[in-house]
């Protein structure tokens, strides 16, 4: 036996057993989560890829201990170095005889107001979870934007779909290669 021919014989086989079997078709199912993109807007920032910081509230600025005065909003008197006394026993003029003055750094407040080290004045931060994009991969379809969905075209025997040949059509030239196969053998010997 010849390759022409066996070839021959082999296509039709298998002409025959794909007339048979029922065709299935991959069809592109766009996620409805994401619309296709296969990203959303990200759940913690809102789409805007930044969050209100944490240390500031959003402020920018952070309101700490006064480190002059340590928080009490008092310093002694450098006029009278705390004795409430002049150096001629009379009060103070500038603490009132107390020995105490507003600190100069906080104006008696006891707090420093300074730019916030974290988020150097801004108020907001770059989200950690989309990194500052605003957007996520999409949870439903993890980021492919859909998925292909294999169906099967036609079930009936008789092959009605369009993917496959009825199976009449494939049986009969199966049937027709073996007359011309053997025709062909018979003529060669």
């Amino acid at each position: 036996m010849k390759i022409k021919h066996l070839f021959v014989f082999i296509t039709a086989f298998l002409i025959a057993v794909s007339s048979i079997l029922p065709a299935y078709s991959d069809k592109w199912e766009e996620c409805p989560v994401c619309q296709g993109t296969g990203w959303i807007e990200c759940y913690d920032c809102g789409g805007s890829g930044e969050i209100v910081c944490p240390y500031c509230s959003g402020t920018g600025e952070e309101i700490t201990e006064c480190v002059y005065c340590f928080g009490t909003g008092k310093v002694e008197c450098s006029w009278c170095h705390g004795t409430g006394r002049d150096s001629f026993g009379q009060l103070c003029y500038y603490c009132y005889g107390s020995g105490e003055v507003d600190c100069p750094i906080c104006l008696g407040t006891g707090e420093e107001t300074r730019t916030c080290y974290k988020c150097h004045g801004k108020g907001y931060l770059p989200c950690e979870t989309c990194g500052g994009v605003g957007e996520v991969l999409c949870y439903a379809c993890n980021g492919n934007g859909g998925e292909w969905i294999e169906e099967q075209s036609d079930l009936s025997p008789f092959g009605t779909g369009d993917n496959f040949l009825p199976i009449g059509i494939g049986v009969m030239t199966f049937l027709l290669m073996l007359f011309l196969f053997s025709v062909v053998s018979r003529k060669r010997k």
